[in-house]
């Protein structure tokens, strides 16, 4: 039997992922801090992927089972805010979930991922995007996770083993309703953007566009997974207005962001 550990475990993306992987074949690791009702096949392990002694336990535990195929990094919490005003613990804590655990668990679990294994780091479709004003804290922590994913990708086909990035667009989960949720906060709290807050918050919602079921990607993880010869990146779902934007000229960018906003 394959077998394959998922960060993020519990979150509707992750979820998603361990049903779909344990009901075709695979025992699922699955790793968060808040438990689920998971399948069969699915062992829940909780892990803090910001410390390396749990980590380290954790490590223990799934080596105890032998190799594994595939560890898929899902991972991540969303935050709106202003690097003009964001507490410094807040940003600390959001780098560390978006980028540094995923470098934790790649470095600690390498050495029990087969020959020819895979190495699966979720991003985002903002990863490399031109970053939005109170959108760019999430969109800096993913086009760091991205940079992260294709030098890893560089680095471990030496060792024949593929890390893969994913890009997905939005999906219906929790994340998204943190995101806005965050921008609420936000908004009650800043002193230098009220009505820029108010009015990008509004663009937001209507350019977020419709959320796509979360079992999709995880249809389209587990046949990346199950692919011999993988692409290094795959973009799934992004949305169409914002790849439009980023095309966009940065200044040019910038000047329709402060006519919408400041209008």
């Amino acid at each position: 039997m394959k077998k394959i550990v998922i960060t993020g475990a519990s979150g509707g993306l992750g979820f998603a992922a361990c049903s779909y992987f344990a009901n075709h074949g695979y025992k699922v690791f699955a790793l968060d801090l808040k438990p689920n009702t998971f399948d069969n096949n699915v062992t829940f392990i909780k892990t803090d992927l910001c410390d390396q002694n749990e980590i380290n336990r954790t490590f223990n535990i799934v080596q105890a089972e032998g190799k594994i195929d595939v560890l898929l990094n899902l991972a991540g919490i969303y935050i709106m805010d202003a690097f003009s005003e964001i507490d410094e613990t807040l940003l600390k804590k959001i780098i560390d979930v978006n980028l540094l655990a995923a470098w934790r668990i790649n470095k600690t679990f390498l050495p029990i991922i087969k020959k020819d294994g895979k190495i699966i780091n979720v991003t985002s479709e903002l990863d490399g995007a031109k970053p939005l004003p109170f959108n760019g804290i999430y969109t800096m922590t993913k086009t760091a996770l991205g940079s992260y994913a294709d030098s890893l990708s560089a680095e471990l086909a030496l060792l024949n083993i593929h890390a893969i990035k994913v890009r997905p667009g939005a999906f219906a989960t929790s994340l998204i309703d943190d995101s806005f949720g965050s921008m609420n906060i936000m908004k009650s709290k800043t002193i230098l953007f009220g009505s820029q807050a108010e009015k990008f918050d509004r663009i937001m919602r209507k350019m977020s566009g419709k959320a796509h079921p979360p079992k999709l990607l995880a249809y389209k993880l587990f046949k990346i997974a199950e692919n011999k010869h993988p692409k290094c990146c795959y973009t799934i779902k992004a949305g169409v207005l914002l790849r439009l934007y980023s095309f966009l000229p940065k200044s040019l960018g910038d000047r329709i962001i402060v006519k919408l906003l400041n209008s």
